[in-house]
């Protein structure tokens, strides 16, 4: 038994169509959702960051590496940074 050979279902010109008709629907619905701008982040002297959630966040006791990004970006500022993490917890506390 042979096979036929395969062809696309459409025609070169529909899947250029297609192609352009999802760009353009895209297009029209990427500005829907934007949000005014927010603010800056920014840590002032003497803040304290709690780290709150699961598994991830509690590994973060070991390596650190938050901690070091935060006071590496905000260098001038005595910040204090604790981590509350639990595995199993979530941020909502469940």
């Amino acid at each position: 038994m042979t096979h036929p050979t395969h062809r696309s279902a459409l025609p070169p010109i529909a899947g250029l169509l297609h192609a352009l008709t999802l760009a353009l629907v895209l297009g029209a619905f990427s500005g829907c959702s934007r949000q005014p701008d927010a603010p800056a982040f920014s840590l002032q002297d003497g803040d304290r960051v709690v780290y709150l959630g699961d598994t991830l966040i509690e590994r973060e006791q070991t390596h650190g590496w938050l901690d070091v990004m935060f006071a590496s970006r905000f260098p001038d500022h005595n910040v204090t940074f604790r981590n509350l993490g639990w595995s199993g917890d979530t941020p909502s506390g469940k």
